[in-house]
């Protein structure tokens, strides 16, 4: 089935310790490369990319509701897919490249009704697949894609992805609220 545990356990694989894992990158993602048809849920098919199915889930809360649910799911798959393109995985890059463009992830990224929840898995993966250094390369950056149709328009974007992180360092910074006995608690996502 499709649950989001088990997404959560093969980030574990993929990066242990916060530190990535190639032989576990490259097995992981070769896995759920085959099985493509049946375990990657990411809303696309044929017709496109379908980012107003996950604002429409977003909008009905199934990420708090369902936390086994296909948002969470979705919102995890993409995170280890990220996760599988950390570090010198080349070949995995080129591969993950074909699943999400640069047009898809911008798209959620730059939507300002998109919930952050779902941005951020979206934002480790532009940063893992798109952005990272070829090994090689290291006296000019790699861009596998063009920059949004102006430098104008790629500062314009840059400048949401850094309110949005802010806001959203803000709202982790609130980390204590007062209950109802006057106890201080913890709040979890």
């Amino acid at each position: 089935g499709k649950f989001p545990r088990y997404l959560r356990f093969l980030k574990t694989v993929v990066a242990g310790e916060g530190e990535p894992i190639k032989d576990n990158q490259v097995r992981v993602q070769k896995v759920l490369m085959e099985k493509a048809t049946t375990i990657l849920h990411l809303f696309k098919d044929e017709g496109g990319f379908h980012p107003n199915e996950i604002k429409a889930l977003v909008t009905q809360l199934d990420h708090v509701k369902e936390k086994e649910g296909i948002l969470n799911y979705h919102l995890q798959l993409v995170d280890v897919l990220a996760l599988c393109a950390d570090g010198e995985n080349e070949h995995g890059r080129a591969q993950l490249q074909t699943l999400l463009t640069h047009k898809d992830i911008f798209g959620i990224l730059n939507d300002p009704e998109m919930a952050h929840i779902v941005k951020i898995p979206y934002l480790r993966f532009l940063l893992n697949v798109f952005l990272k250094k070829r090994t090689g390369y290291r006296k000019q950056p790699f861009l596998p894609f063009p920059v949004p149709d102006t430098l104008e328009d790629f500062k314009v974007l840059l400048d949401s992805f850094l309110h949005d992180i802010l806001e959203v360092a803000e709202s982790q910074s609130k980390i204590l609220a007062e209950d109802t006995t006057g106890e201080s608690v913890k709040l979890t996502r």
